[in-house]
């Protein structure tokens, strides 16, 4: 899921240029991805969260016990970093559509901030997007590949969890689902697979103080559902 509200959400025109040309089809064949995209971001062979901030490492560049990695189809063991735990915890809340939950282990002013969005966003809208989303797709989980502390945000002292892979599948069962000011489609039963994220998440105090999302130039959230259950955003 990288689910986010229309406010935060003002795709570039060149990049959807860009990208319009990359149509893949879903494993049931029914399911098209929209275009996607993002804004170019340079590579030195490591990945930042910012990079003017942030004094993340690269995955590959720590062995130690403490930057190990940690899977979802394995149990976090007694001795992982509480940061794991935390995050973890976290992804438990989320999958079981527990709002209760992840909003008690976020920070007040805990923002989400999409790579390709304008702004960061409040806690309070993204949860409002994500109820939106579990109310229209009821079955919605969530699957990630491993996550891993990468780093320490220098400007911050949080300590950066990174999941990656992450992303929701769902079957629109529910109620009709809308993006923005464009018609809202009933139920469609079709099973949409949302594009893999990397999920970073700074957590300071024993609390999740912000996160931001890299799609990958993929659409994700409310107007990548959209598309795949035939909604049409103009432009895309």
């Amino acid at each position: 899921m990288g689910n986010y509200p229309p406010t935060a959400y003002k795709p570039s025109r060149r990049g959807l240029v860009l990208k319009n040309s990359r149509k893949k089809t879903s494993r049931d064949g029914s399911i098209s991805k929209p275009s996607s995209f993002r804004k170019k971001k340079i590579r030195d062979g490591s990945k930042s969260v910012k990079t003017s901030t942030s004094t993340e490492t690269d995955d590959s560049c720590n062995s130690s016990n403490k930057y190990r990695k940690f899977s979802q189809s394995r149990p976090i063991p007694d001795d992982a970093p509480a940061e794991i735990k935390l995050v973890r915890q976290y992804l438990y809340y989320k999958d079981a559509h527990n709002m209760e939950g992840m909003d008690s282990i976020t920070a007040k002013n805990c923002t989400f901030f999409f790579i390709d969005a304008d702004a960061d966003m409040p806690k309070s809208e993204f949860y409002e997007a994500l109820k939106d989303t579990y109310a229209s797709f009821p079955d919605l989980h969530f699957f990630w590949k491993y996550m891993k502390i990468s780093g320490i945000d220098s400007a911050t002292g949080c300590t950066i969890v990174k999941v990656r892979d992450y992303y929701g599948i769902g079957k629109h069962t529910g109620k009709p689902y809308a993006f923005g000011p464009y018609e809202a489609i009933p139920a469609t039963d079709k099973i949409v697979q949302d594009e893999n994220i990397s999920w970073a998440f700074f957590v300071k105090d024993g609390k999740i103080v912000k996160t931001t999302l890299d799609a990958y130039g993929e659409i994700v959230g409310p107007p990548g559902f959209y598309s795949k259950i035939g909604g049409v955003i103009p432009g895309l």
